[in-house]
């Protein structure tokens, strides 16, 4: 019975570092495309007709924090599909990269929603399996009861 719960208590943690690998595995796509798209912008010779030069004029001269934060933000607003309009591509290199990234989350998203449908369902299943032996061990109690002096 107790190599029972330490199989129960196995995927329990298995289930977490799934969790957490899912996470790791989004925040680094969310890193690398916002660096991706920073990197196109920095790379076009005209400044101002870039994503993030329509937003911020001269852009190359803020601080790098500001500019982190805005590419992490674009990437954020599309992955999610919200995509507020604020941040949005200007030029035909930046449409491209956004053409796959758009496609590349799709694959992610299904991925992510097919892992954590499955582990929902394997969770269900053994909570059943659990109430199911705990109830055949209350139904064997009650009928050969057990003195205490066994």
């Amino acid at each position: 019975m107790n190599l029972k719960y330490l199989e129960k208590l196995t995927i329990e943690l298995v289930d977490i570092i799934m969790l957490k690998i899912m996470a790791q595995v989004t925040l680094f796509s969310v890193h690398c495309a916002g660096c991706l798209y920073y990197m196109l912008a920095d790379m076009y010779p005209y400044e101002g007709k870039t994503w993030i030069g329509t937003v911020i004029p001269n852009f190359r001269e803020t601080s790098p924090r500001i500019r982190y934060i805005s590419a992490i933000y674009w990437s954020i607003t599309t992955m999610t599909t919200v995509g507020y309009g604020d941040l949005h591509a200007v030029n035909t290199m930046e449409m491209i990269f956004i053409i796959f990234y758009m496609l590349f989350n799709l694959g992610l998203t299904a991925y992510l929603i097919g892992n954590m449908t499955n582990l929902v369902v394997e969770g269900t299943r053994r909570t059943m399996e659990f109430v199911s032996i705990t109830l055949s061990f209350m139904i064997f109690i009650y009928l050969f009861p057990v003195t205490r002096n066994l």
